[in-house]
């Protein structure tokens, strides 16, 4: 499978939740977002629209801080229908991708609700990431067949 299916596999599939993802899917596409997002992110700072940090290791951008900039509107727009087209795409790849693993995808609401804490968060962050990065079970599981060893395209037909 090339690059771009990679790619748009998560986009298909993004209603599958029974399956399981591999780590080359999962990685590119986590990469792919991280890049659009940096990019969205330097183009914001490139316009002049202001970030605040709340000291929490958040990032915001508000409307009063920027609401004579003619580019707010625009990137803000451009931002949010980013986030939107992403998120059901990214859940459902996270989901498969713990499947691959042998967990339930309920753990991922897990991770999402007590990451919110910013120590324990970070600490989460890092064994999500950890536990991401490990290979898949082997063998069939109870979510299917081991994604290294199929034909990748059998869910898009």
């Amino acid at each position: 499978m090339s690059i771009l299916d990679t790619l748009k596999r998560p986009f298909v599939l993004w209603n599958v939740w029974q399956d399981r993802a591999g780590r080359r899917e999962y990685w590119l596409f986590t990469l792919a977002n991280l890049l659009v997002g940096l990019a969205l992110v330097a183009i914001s700072l490139a316009a002049g629209i202001e970030w605040a940090n709340d000291g929490v290791m958040r990032w915001s951008v508000t409307a009063e801080a920027n609401a004579d900039n003619p580019a707010f509107r625009p990137l803000s727009i451009i931002i949010a229908i980013w986030l939107v087209v992403v998120t059901l795409p990214y859940i459902g790849l996270n989901v498969r991708r713990l499947h691959d693993r042998g967990f339930s995808g309920w753990w991922y609401l897990g991770y999402v609700v007590l990451s919110s804490l910013p120590v324990l968060g970070i600490s989460l962050t890092i064994a999500y990431f950890i536990q991401m990065a490990l290979p898949g079970t082997k063998e069939e599981n109870r979510y299917g067949p081991d994604p290294v060893e199929r034909n990748p395209d059998y869910l898009l037909k």
